[in-house]
């Protein structure tokens, strides 16, 4: 799996794509190894910083997106929705009617 990291207004720094490689490898876990891509943008604002993430799968894309104060708290909410999409996503596939 490629992740592309960008920084908007901010320096992605290595100890944040260490941290974002890492909570991504429970992701391609629950996908199977189905990732194709990732696309991880960090922006930083006067007082917010955002992660929006999107995850370009096999016939599909998943988003997500999250803004807080503290960088670290947005990449965990953000996971939080990643994975509320990816369960969308997997009922979805695996929905035989």
């Amino acid at each position: 799996m490629e992740i592309n990291f960008t920084g908007q207004h901010t320096t992605v720094t290595p100890y944040l794509r260490d941290l974002i490689t890492k909570k991504f490898d429970r992701v391609k876990r629950q996908l199977n190894n189905n990732i194709i891509s990732a696309n991880v943008v960090l922006t930083a604002q006067k007082l917010n910083n955002g992660v929006e993430t999107v995850l370009h799968l096999k016939g599909a894309e998943i988003t997500a997106s999250a803004e807080d104060e503290n960088m670290y708290k947005a990449i965990d909410k953000m996971l939080i929705k990643l994975n509320a999409q990816i369960q969308k996503y997997k009922d979805k596939v695996t929905d035989h009617r």
